[in-house]
């Protein structure tokens, strides 16, 4: 159950992501002046990049919540700025919450810090161009190497996948 906070605070959110979203909702259902960051130009952080991806689509649904929940409750709402050290002193929150995600792993095999391996992320975003031809290593097994394959794939690039061996044997 949310509570209202038993004093209203000026709370400054830094990440438009799912979690910087829900606290900042959170928040501002507990009676707070809210006031949320972001470095880039829309909400949803990775959720917008993964929605990419074809068949995905529905992953950037939940910011359609979250912008009518920030209209509702009065979020003031700043895309497309930095937060830096000076503005946090010139703002004076009472708290901040620094919600800006997890950096992307890289991979560690040999050639893995040539300029033309990137990461996923970078090409669901359109940060990075690859070839014609190119190879995906989905190291953790995780659907990002599989949707970014399917991208490319519609994209009319040449895909191979590779995934890795599991470490355990297979059951006969």
């Amino acid at each position: 159950k949310i509570t209202t906070a038993p004093a209203k605070k000026k709370v400054m959110v830094i990440g438009v992501g799912l979690a910087g979203m829900e606290a900042a909702r959170v928040a501002a259902l507990r009676g707070h002046s809210v006031a949320l960051y972001e470095q880039g130009t829309e909400l949803g952080g990775q959720l917008q990049i993964a929605a990419r991806a074809p068949g995905r689509q529905d992953m950037a649904e939940p910011v359609r919540y979250y912008q009518r929940q920030f209209e509702l409750l009065n979020v003031d709402v700043h895309l497309g700025t930095e937060v830096t050290p000076e503005m946090v002193e010139r703002e004076a929150p009472d708290a901040v919450i620094v919600a800006t995600g997890g950096l992307a792993a890289r991979g560690s095999f040999p050639g893995s810090d040539h300029p033309n391996v990137v990461l996923a992320r970078d090409v669901l975003s359109g940060k990075a161009e690859v070839g014609k031809k190119v190879v995906v290593h989905s190291m953790d097994r995780s659907t990002e190497g599989f949707t970014t394959a399917d991208f490319l794939l519609e994209s009319g690039h040449e895909v191979e996948l590779l995934i890795p061996h599991p470490i355990a044997p297979l059951a006969s």
